[in-house]
């Protein structure tokens, strides 16, 4: 990074329990690195000294800014926020659901601007063929499988992410409490699909959607007729007993403002999930209405294990691709790198160990004008954080305090804005440039 410009940091402390973890933190942070590269490791170097309440962070004011303006308008018209992440985002680690830090994010986003809906809730988006709580496989004779399309990757922790059903195998769909205005099923068309998917009502009325079929897989979107009997479930299955149905997930959808949160994290994902075919892997943030707003890319965990095979040259690469295809989505779009957590796998990793993706992802945050937020400030080392109570058993996942502790380093670094830091401190906002506003 030739142009590393000094940033502005710490924002006054809103929840004060957690200074002293903080300060305590900020000692430890210096030693839970490896050396990086000469000039990665001066970045890593200015951004430590100004360690705040969301942990270590570049205040990338086009970011900031750019973000508090579109959450500004979420009372207006709908504000999309795209989480790409992996299992610690998607799902495992807390005991309840609820307090995956994806989801408590979402809920607090809804509480400050407005509820627009449940975001995409994928099938499955961990082992095999599981599903999200919401989804249910139903055989009845026929046979399901995933295919390569939407997120993806081979090797090591291989899976797809669209589920394929075929001769009456059927997904099921619990419908929230809070009745939606509308639903809005996300799929894939295929050579195969012609004929359409059929939606089974609770009552056995049917309709079927999407007929359409393409020459290769193709990112579609349809709404779903809402019917008034009080129906809690829906179900899907091809409708001919030759076709297939390809189904990524579906959106339940609150009025036309406020803010959804699209959790479209996999378990074992690693960067190559999003980055090795950009286009087929993020195919459906284009079905999104409204577009995204803001992306939060929380990757590295499973790159950086011993026999992931991910190496710092492809780490990089397969980052600046979903960068790049994102903002082919949304030139504007706010994209931030979340740094996740260190674990026992990381730190130890001889390829690619956490350190090296730090300093990967503090280069392409100067390069590619993004932020970045990281938390090792307020978890310390894998072993503190272990001793701390934020670990589940498997020592990889964070457990509900941690997943919730992630949120809120997310949530006040998504609060805050260099021009805030500056103004609170009496300094003068012109004179300051930040990482992403150097010039050459």
């Amino acid at each position: 990074m030739r142009n590393h410009n000094e940033c502005s940091q710490n924002m006054p402390c809103k929840l004060r329990s957690y200074r002293v973890i903080f300060l305590a933190m900020v000692a430890i942070f210096s030693t839970a690195f490896a050396p990086c590269d000469a000039r990665a490791q001066a970045a890593l170097d200015n951004v430590r000294a100004h360690q705040g309440d969301s942990g270590t962070a570049v205040f990338n004011r086009k970011v900031l800014d750019l973000w508090r303006k579109e959450a500004s308008e979420s009372r207006i018209h709908p504000v999309n926020v795209v989480v790409i992440g992996d299992s610690i985002a998607c799902c495992i680690g807390p005991a309840d659901y609820e307090n995956t830090w994806t989801n408590v994010l979402r809920q607090r986003l809804a509480l400050q601007y407005g509820d627009h809906g449940s975001g995409i809730i994928p099938v499955g988006n961990n082992d095999g063929l599981s599903t999200n709580p919401q989804w249910s496989i139903h055989l009845r004779g026929g046979s399901v499988e995933t295919i390569s399309f939407g997120p993806f990757q081979s090797g090591e922790g291989a899976f797809g992410s669209v589920f394929r059903l075929r001769d009456g195998a059927r997904l099921k769909v619990l419908l929230p409490a809070k009745r939606p205005d509308r639903i809005v099923l996300y799929y894939a068309s295929a050579s195969d699909s012609t004929n359409g998917i059929t939606v089974h009502y609770q009552d056995g009325v049917l309709v079927t959607v999407g007929r359409i079929g393409s020459t290769t897989f193709k990112a579609r979107s349809v709404s779903i007729p809402i019917k008034d009997n009080g129906c809690s479930r829906l179900s899907f299955s091809a409708a001919s007993g030759d076709g297939s149905a390809y189904i990524y997930g579906i959106e339940f959808i609150y009025g036309n403002s406020g803010i959804s949160l699209h959790n479209l994290a996999h378990g074992y994902a690693r960067t190559e999930a999003w980055g090795s075919h950009p286009e087929q892997q993020l195919a459906f943030l284009s079905q999104i209405q409204g577009g995204v707003q803001l992306a939060i890319i929380s990757l590295g965990v499973n790159d950086s294990i011993n026999g992931a095979g991910t190496t710092d040259v492809q780490y990089r690469d397969d980052m600046s691709a979903i960068v790049a295809q994102l903002r082919r989505l949304n030139p504007r779009m706010a994209i931030v790198i979340f740094d996740e957590i260190s674990t026992k796998l990381g730190e130890t990793a001889l390829l690619l160990s956490q350190n090296a993706v730090r300093c990967q992802e503090m280069a392409l945050a100067q390069k590619l004008s993004l932020g970045f937020v990281s938390p090792p400030a307020v978890f310390g080392t894998s072993s503190l954080a272990i001793k701390g109570g934020l670990f589940s058993r498997d020592m990889v996942h964070p457990n509900d305090l941690g997943d919730r502790l992630i949120a809120d380093v997310i949530q006040r670094y998504l609060q805050s804005s260099v021009s805030d830091r500056m103004a609170s401190e009496g300094r003068d906002v012109e004179n300051v440039t930040t990482p992403g506003e150097a010039t050459n």
